[in-house]
């Protein structure tokens, strides 16, 4: 699964205030454990897993491993914890985590909301809009 940069940034900052789920120790991956990891990235489709082991070499090849057989792409990899994420298609939508797309269309500053009556002809996933006061432009 390829996620774009906007993808991972969103995904990064979902997962900051997550705690590692999943603990690999020195015994390294075992039947037990990657069944553990696979029911745990289907309930949370973004999950932290803290890898325990001796050098980085080791680690990288481990979260290699583990990516490959829970068909999760790594989105960050601080020292020795990574953050995965795997899209759960069997949840309710409205349960799922909803990736931004590169279909957002960004208008800056009140003086363009005018130019939202020309937008709504287009079909964009989500129109963000950012209120900007005269005051702070100004200065």
């Amino acid at each position: 699964m390829k996620l774009t940069e906007q993808q991972k940034k969103f995904l990064r900052g979902r997962g900051h205030q997550l705690k590692p789920l999943i603990m690999v120790g020195d015994a390294g991956l075992s039947e037990s454990l990657l069944a553990e990891f696979e029911s745990t990235l289907d309930h949370h489709e973004l999950l932290k897993v803290r890898v325990r082991v001796g050098d980085r070499a080791a680690r990288d090849e481990i979260i290699a491993n583990l990516c490959d057989t829970g068909r999760a792409a790594l989105v960050q990899r601080i020292g020795n914890v990574a953050l995965l994420y795997r899209p759960n298609l069997n949840k309710k939508p409205d349960k799922r985590i909803r990736l931004p797309t590169s279909r957002t269309l960004l208008v800056a500053h009140f003086e363009n909301i005018v130019s939202l009556q020309a937008v709504r002809g287009l079909e964009f996933d989500r129109v963000s809009l950012i209120l900007a006061d005269k005051r702070t432009r100004d200065r």
